[in-house]
């Protein structure tokens, strides 16, 4: 036990380390802001896109308004704003967690003097909010094998399942459902705005996934076929948007093109291809590349090859009809874990493998792991994108923090290398702030005629994970994994404000916040490309709008769209939309709500001990 004087020491030392970090990040700050106005003044200052002033504008205002019913039809437009929460409660035996989304939903009318928000009440027939309970010891929650296995006394990777953290996925699984719900409503109200308190292109990158990793290849449809390694592949090459180019056909992808082709076409193939109509119609011209393409499609079971004519390939299976079943597999759980509630939903069976040709057929009862979620989250979010472009429903995600330097590393060093910015060769500057956060939320205080909304620049979302690194004194191509990077052409990023008041000598303003707005054709696909040429990659063409200069009328739209959401009505999220903010409120007290339940059930586990189950055992073994 400390003493009174231990513990006084241990505090004043832990205040003292707290002042200094204090005092050393204040420091950096005070040093970088001097760079910050330089690098502003002499070259950032043309990024900015400054859209206070002509918001205000009667003229102005009038033309995005006619720009923005144009793309939507209409001037009344319906929006839906998601948000999750969840909880875990844990004990020496078992684990419980919650994971849920909540929906704010209402209308946008839009008019040349004052929008009008109207908020309408969430069905509770469409409530969306899960709670797992699971009396059994969560470290060895893997599979349930039957009765029949024998203990192998060894311990396999599937056995290694950490459960500590799923109820983060099935939060995210929550949101995406309840996103994707929406979307293909065929209610009069279906949104024509989705908002996500989360980085799209950020989940679909952690949700990454490869067919040969999938757990759920073998778990029965509802239709009783199996989810075969096929299903998976095809889900993988997904989303497709040809007028956007998406999938691209850099070398990760490129037999995601493939398939793209055999998707769009499976009502006029016969069962024979031609690898050189395939070749001229990807634009994959090389044919010895292409028969390596075909050949990892057919190990994926998509493609059959050395059965059929010199230079032909047989189609084993429908893409379109593989697709469908996919989205019905990610449909259906979601029903029985969010809406059904089923206390088992957790639980599906598989059908094994090696006795599907025999009239008798084995199963296997899994538990659901972390990486199955994350497996039907990227179902969902694929799904999601491809009815967003079919229904132009405008996809937008936001993050209130963020600790990247995606814009001032990843984004400017590429677009530097590649010649985009040759001013950035020409002078060099000084160490700029640790965040983009923290950059962009100077330059209000640099630059008095900044006035909200503004933002930066928009650029690819495939810049997370495409950046130049310096090794030996050389620039390559670096953040990628095995030469994987994000998918291009499909989400556009920025970081903007939202609320900038100047009444006062300092101005007011609010946090940076990070957008992630799906492209779309009518808006992007004639929008300036940076040509990253890589032999690992491939070619990859990332859209960017170099400067203020160039038009963005995606970004415009949006922009007016998210301030006429702004109202600036809560203190503690000034400059935030609000239906996000509502959404964040009705999430929270979701958890609060089954928090309680929750941690309530200590009190059954206390009033059936363990040990009344091994008196009983005892008692069996004397009889």
């Amino acid at each position: 036990m400390y003493s009174l004087s231990k513990l006084s020491e241990i505090y004043a030392s832990y205040k003292k380390n707290l002042d200094r970090a204090q005092d050393e990040y204040e420091e950096s700050v005070r040093k970088s802001a001097a760079n910050t106005c330089e690098f502003y003044q002499d070259f950032f200052g043309r990024l900015i896109v400054n859209l206070g002033e002509k918001f205000e504008t009667p003229g102005y205002r009038r033309d995005i308004i006619s720009e923005t019913e144009r793309f939507f039809g209409k001037r009344k437009l319906n929006f839906v704003s998601i948000d999750g929460s969840c909880h875990k409660h844990s004990s020496n035996d078992y684990v419980s967690f919650y994971g849920a989304a909540y929906g704010a939903k209402g209308t946008l009318t839009l008019s040349e003097s004052d929008a009008m928000v109207e908020y309408k009440r969430w069905e509770i027939e469409k409530d969306v909010s899960m709670v797992a309970f699971v009396p059994i010891p969560y470290s060895r929650l893997t599979e349930i094998e039957g009765t029949e296995k024998k203990h192998s006394f060894a311990t396999s990777e599937s056995d290694r399942i950490e459960l500590t953290s799923m109820h983060l996925p099935i939060m995210q699984l929550a949101e995406v459902f309840l996103a994707y719900n929406s979307a293909t409503s065929s209610n009069l109200d279906s949104p024509d705005i989705i908002l996500m308190d989360n980085s799209i292109s950020g989940m679909l990158g952690y949700t990454e996934f490869s067919p040969d990793n999938v757990r759920l290849v073998g778990c029965v449809l509802a239709d009783g076929h199996r989810l075969e390694k096929h299903d998976a592949a095809v889900a993988q090459s997904h989303p497709f948007g040809a007028e956007m180019g998406v999938p691209s056909t850099k070398i990760f992808s490129r037999r995601f093109a493939v398939i793209q082709f055999l998707h769009d076409n499976h009502a006029t193939i016969n069962n024979v291809l031609h690898i050189g109509d395939i070749c001229e119609s990807t634009g994959i011209t090389d044919k010895k590349t292409m028969t390596k393409i075909l050949k990892r499609l057919e190990r994926d079971g998509i493609v059959r090859l050395g059965h059929t004519p010199a230079n032909t390939a047989e189609l084993v299976i429908d893409p379109y009809k593989s697709w469908e079943q996919t989205k019905s597999l990610f449909q259906s759980m979601c029903k029985a874990i969010f809406l059904d509630k089923r206390d088992d939903a957790l639980k599906y069976n598989v059908i094994n493998s090696e006795d599907t040709n025999n009239n008798s057929t084995t199963h296997t009862t899994r538990w659901m792991s972390p990486d199955d979620i994350r497996f039907l989250i990227a179902v969902g979010l694929r799904a999601l994108i491809e009815v967003c472009w079919e229904r132009k429903i405008l996809l937008v995600g936001i993050i209130k923090d963020s600790a990247s330097t995606y814009l001032t590393n990843h984004y400017l060093g590429v677009c530097r290398h590649f010649g985009k910015y040759p001013q950035l060769y020409e002078k060099s500057f000084g160490l700029l702030p640790p965040t983009d956060r923290t950059f962009c939320e100077l330059l209000p205080y640099i630059d008095d005629k900044l006035h909200a909304p503004w933002g930066t620049i928009e650029f690819d979302s495939t810049f997370m994970t495409l950046r130049m690194d310096i090794i030996d004194g050389k620039e390559i191509i670096g953040g990628t994994f095995g030469g994987i990077t994000r998918p291009e052409r499909l989400f556009m990023r920025s970081i903007a404000q939202f609320y900038t008041r100047r009444h006062t000598e300092s101005p007011l303003t609010g946090h940076a916040i990070f957008i992630d707005r799906l492209t779309f054709p009518q808006w992007d696909a004639k929008s300036e490309r940076v040509r990253v040429v890589d032999p690992k990659l491939g070619t990859v063409d990332a859209l960017f709008y170099p400067d203020n200069t160039v038009t963005n009328i995606g970004q415009q739209v949006t922009y007016f769209l998210l301030d006429n959401l702004t109202k600036n009505h809560f203190a503690e999220m000034i400059g935030y939309p609000d239906p996000l903010h509502k959404a964040d409120q009705g999430a929270k007290s979701m958890r609060d709500t089954v928090k309680g339940l929750l941690e309530s059930s200590d009190i059954k586990f206390r009033a059936r001990p363990l040990i009344n189950t091994l008196r009983e055992i005892r008692s069996s073994f004397a009889r």
